[in-house]
């Protein structure tokens, strides 16, 4: 026959004693505060949800709005530390060379390098992201692996 266990009485901490009426009261006092805490928050949820339905009711594109939310909190060093690996990466994928920056980056690349032509197997299979011919001698640039 199994033994029944003996229930104890609430303690405070590992080797505290039972709890006396006033920590009683002032526990439930913490676990009120908390749960209409939690209310709050459900309804601070509740409205910035409202706004984001608003906002594309409105037309916005609530993805990208959420996106600014979350950069604007974020820490201003760690955020552009990601911006700058980021941008690093789009020029590595040839990502930047339709913006103002990048086409002006090509303009004087043409200048400065030649024109631009196609970028052999072998080069792109080393990495290179664009190719060049000026005066009759070609030219590839980029990421290369082991370069």
């Amino acid at each position: 026959m199994a033994r029944k266990k003996q229930e104890k009485a609430p303690s405070l901490g590992h080797n505290g004693g039972p709890l006396m009426a006033d920590q009683k009261r002032q526990l439930e006092g913490y676990i009120s505060e908390v749960e209409r805490q939690e209310a709050l928050k459900q309804e601070i949820l509740d409205d910035i949800g409202a706004i984001y339905a608003s906002a594309k009711d409105a037309g916005f594109d609530t993805k990208a709005m959420r996106h600014i939310v979350k950069v604007r909190k974020a820490d201003r060093a760690k955020q552009q530390a990601l911006e700058n690996a980021v941008d690093v990466y789009k020029h590595a994928l040839g990502m930047l060379a339709d913006l103002p920056l990048g086409m002006s980056s090509v303009e004087r690349a043409v200048r400065d390098l030649g024109e631009p032509v196609e970028l052999t197997a072998e080069e792109k299979a080393k990495g290179y992201t664009s190719a060049f011919v000026k005066n009759g001698q070609r030219m590839a640039i980029g990421l290369g692996k082991g370069s």
